[in-house]
């Protein structure tokens, strides 16, 4: 089975940091829980193409059990490719973050059409946490979890946890992929 993995808000506590360094406090305002983007003075589009945005998503923490769940599918014979909307130019950067936290990383693709690519690369099932993104995944016909997040709170689609993940992900895969195939 191949499993795309999404990277920020999925795997990488993103937002967390953002409101460290934006805001100065790991507590994200409830303003700001709801809304899958945000508009923080010095959070240009062009961030994370800087110096100061690669240093930023170099220091981002993983989400506890994240590496733990995604290495044990690549021990039982699954393929994990990471599928994210970072710039192509955040490749090394993210690259050394993955192995840095010891998360399995063989394949990084950078696309903002994230449907398209779970097509291409044949993936089974999708991780994500974005609801813009879901979308395009649901609409390409993929199964799909989403990491449990306010802002995704009412997209159609299972929520899970790292913490849940180990325990639903291996057989919910399962039964999503067989319905789905069949």
């Amino acid at each position: 089975m191949i499993i795309g993995v999404d990277i920020c808000n999925t795997i990488a506590r993103v937002n967390e940091a953002l409101a460290l360094h934006f805001l100065g406090t790991y507590t994200i305002p409830e303003s700001l829980q709801k809304q899958r983007r945000w508009d923080l003075p010095g959070l240009t589009p062009d961030f994370f193409r800087s110096p100061t945005g690669m240093i930023f998503l170099s220091q981002v923490q993983p989400y506890n059990g994240a590496a733990e769940v995604l290495s044990s599918f690549v021990r039982s014979g699954h393929k994990v490719i990471y599928i994210t909307a970072r710039p192509q130019e955040t490749e090394l950067v993210t690259r050394r973050w993955l192995k840095e936290h010891h998360f399995p990383c063989d394949e990084v693709i950078h696309s903002e059409e994230k449907g398209l690519v779970c097509i291409e690369k044949e993936v089974d099932v999708m991780i994500e946490d974005d609801p813009f993104y879901a979308q395009q995944i649901k609409e390409a016909g993929v199964s799909l979890f989403l990491v449990k997040q306010r802002y995704n709170a009412t997209f159609p689609a299972p929520k899970m946890d790292w913490k849940m993940a180990r325990l639903i992900l291996p057989k919910a895969v399962g039964k999503n992929i067989k319905s789905e195939r069949n």
